[in-house]
């Protein structure tokens, strides 16, 4: 059997953006970039044997308050920064 750990993206593996007590979603990299430790955490996750599967819902791209390739530009460069499964 495949164990693995589920992490919200925004706000557990990027910076949480908070304005005026509400969050948002990131529509850039910056929240991406500095989260510091992640990469540690989730390789320490690995290493006990857990899959690392990054989700997260978006309702401001849903009700397309923001576009989707900004939020596609942070999962790219997730995938390619972190050790992340899916």
């Amino acid at each position: 059997m495949t164990r693995a750990v589920f992490l919200d993206r925004d706000g557990v593996i990027n910076r949480a953006i908070v304005r005026n007590g509400r969050p948002f979603a990131a529509e850039s990299l910056e929240p991406a970039r500095n989260s510091a430790g992640r990469a540690e955490a989730l390789e320490r996750l690995r290493a006990s044997g857990y899959l690392n599967i990054v989700v997260t819902n978006q309702p401001d791209v849903g009700a397309g308050k923001i576009a989707r390739p900004p939020s596609r530009r942070i999962h790219a460069h997730l995938l390619k920064e972190l050790p992340i499964d899916a």
